[in-house]
C-alpha cells in the first residue's frame, strides 16, 4: 500500500534511515503547496525521485555507494508549489537537520578547545 501525505503551507520531511520493512518497493506520494518535501535515506538504500516542483529546486544528493542488500527501492513522487524537492541519504547518526549539524559542531569546537592557564 502506498503512502500518501499531503499539506498546505507546511513541509512533509521522511527520515526513513531507521525503516524497517520485508517490501521490495516502498512508493511514497507527497504533495506539499507553500513548503518542501524533504526524504532522507539511508546510504546503501536504492532511491529514486520522480515529480516537479513549481517556482522551487529539486536536489539529490545521494551517497555514491553500492546498494545494501535487503534494502527495498524507495521511490518518491513528489508535487511543490513554491516549494523545494530533496531526495537524500545520510549515514547512521548524522544529524538530519543541517541547522543542528552545524550547531554540534560549534559545540564540538568549543569543546575540545579548551582553555590553557
Amino acid at each position: 500500500m502506498p503512502l500518501r501525505v499531503s499539506t498546505v503551507f507546511g513541509d512533509v520531511r521522511m527520515d526513513l534511515r531507521g525503516l524497517r520493512t520485508g517490501a521490495d518497493r516502498l512508493d511514497l506520494y507527497l504533495t506539499t503547496f507553500f513548503g518542501d518535501v524533504d526524504v532522507v535515506v539511508a546510504e546503501g538504500v536504492d532511491a529514486q525521485i520522480h515529480g516537479r516542483t513549481v517556482f522551487g529546486d529539486r536536489k539529490v544528493d545521494l551517497a555514491p555507494v553500492p546498494r545494501v542488500a535487503g534494502t527495498p527501492r524507495i521511490v518518491v513522487h513528489a508535487r511543490t508549489v513554491f516549494g523545494d524537492l530533496k531526495l537524500r541519504s545520510l549515514a547512521p547518526g548524522e544529524s538530519a537537520s543541517r541547522w543542528r549539524q552545524v550547531m554540534e559542531r560549534i559545540a564540538y569546537g568549543s569543546r575540545s578547545k579548551g582553555t590553557a592557564e
